[in-house]
């Protein structure tokens, strides 16, 4: 199997995405926005040349079930020392350290299988705005308290203080997985609920 590779983000994240200043999230978040449409495209030709899931923008919400069960599949199995697990994190692009050093203390998967469940998450939100046409992407608000702030996040406009994180929400779910955890929730159950919570379908 190809080894994931992945384009450096141009601009670093200069720290957790709720400690850094407003500023700059703003240049991170227009970083990802940027580069969104090539991760997106490079992650569902690696997922077609590696599985036989076959997903696209036009996909339903259905298809999207079995993707944390291949993304973790395809990711292998977590380094079996904290020596090697360490080695594994350096080798990471220093522009993508600290999103994965905020996820850490909760680092179950590979470094592949955490790359990939951003780049899926990517892919999630554009699916969800090609459903919702009025929903679109933003810097997650709600202060330091909030996970999701300054997170890149999905809002829509019926109901600008519900958010929806769907990088946050694809690691947990692979991160889960890989636990051996398993979730009543479905990625299309989750992405109705979220459609309901933002006001984008009737509850």
């Amino acid at each position: 199997m190809a080894e994931y590779r992945y384009k450096t983000m141009d601009v670093a994240y200069p720290g957790p995405f709720r400690e850094i200043s407003k500023k700059d999230a703003t240049i991170a978040f227009h970083a990802t926005m940027l580069e969104k449409s090539w991760r997106v495209n490079y992650f569902l030709k690696f997922l077609s040349d590696n599985s036989n899931l076959h997903l696209s923008l036009q996909s339903s919400f259905l298809e999207l079930d079995p993707l944390p069960e291949i993304i973790t599949s395809l990711g292998g199995r977590r380094p079996s020392t904290a020596a090697d697990e360490q080695v594994a994190f350096e080798n990471v692009p220093k522009q993508f350290r600290e999103y994965m050093r905020e996820t850490l203390p909760r680092w179950e998967s590979t470094t592949e299988s955490l790359l990939m469940a951003f780049d899926a998450g990517l892919f999630w939100g554009d699916l969800f705005i090609g459903k919702y046409p009025v929903a679109k992407w933003a810097i997650g608000g709600g202060g330091k308290l909030s996970f999701d702030y300054q997170w890149p996040v999905i809002i829509g406009e019926a109901n600008r203080k519900m958010e929806f994180n769907p990088v946050r929400e694809m690691h947990e779910f692979i991160q889960n997985m890989a636990n051996g955890r398993i979730s009543k929730w479905t990625l299309s159950s989750i992405s109705t609920a979220r459609a309901r919570g933002l006001h984008l379908v009737a509850n």
